[in-house]
């Protein structure tokens, strides 16, 4: 039985690879291509050039379906301030979330502009052991085991990253995703839910 669901940020619920403007798209392109997921750098980026990526509304939508039979959580490499100020401009509310997961970042000590869900911090990359180390910590005090998760995303760091935790996973198209599956192992129905 799943108890927890951890959905990628980028590209999973934030339409991250729609090209919203050229710039936008040279930002993505140079922070992910040539720069190794440079995070810092394209929440430095969105903020000084006021990029806006819009939501992935069946992500959402499928959040809001779910929400009352699991805990929810987010895993990203952003920081804490960067994803804080990236939800704020995109119209995420974290406050639907359980948790956010996020990795330690310089940017840290500027703090969080408003209190949101609950935060856990990593160093690393979500795709390496010690990535989502206070994940595996905060799902132990809860008494969750790994088999109780399901780690949705859209691209392979986030397959490997459930794979080295033993967590489900759902791979999502990022141009298009279908939330479909996801619903369907939460609500233990074969059919699809309109909308998702």
């Amino acid at each position: 039985m799943i108890k927890v669901v951890i959905f990628d940020y980028d590209g999973t619920l934030l339409n991250t690879f729609s090209g919203v403007n050229r710039v936008s798209s040279l930002a993505k392109i140079l922070c992910f291509k040539y720069l190794k997921r440079c995070y810092l750098l394209l929440e430095i980026l969105e903020t000084c050039l006021g990029i806006r990526w819009p939501l992935h509304a069946p992500g959402i939508a499928c959040i809001s379906h779910i929400r009352e039979s699991v805990r929810i959580g987010i895993a990203t490499g952003r920081s804490e301030l960067g994803l804080i100020r990236s939800a704020h401009r995109s119209g995420m509310n974290l406050r639907l979330m359980d948790f956010i997961h996020v990795r330690s970042s310089i940017s840290d000590a500027w703090g969080a502009p408003d209190q949101h869900a609950l935060v856990l911090r990593s160093h690393g990359r979500k795709e390496t052991p010690q990535g989502l180390a206070s994940i595996m910590r905060w799902l132990t005090a809860h008494g969750i085991s790994p088999s109780e998760v399901l780690f949705v995303g859209d691209d392979e760091t986030d397959r490997q990253a459930a794979a080295i935790h033993s967590f489900g996973f759902v791979m999502v198209d990022r141009y298009c995703p279908n939330f479909g599956l996801v619903y369907r192992l939460i609500v233990q129905e074969t059919s699809e839910a309109p909308g998702i």
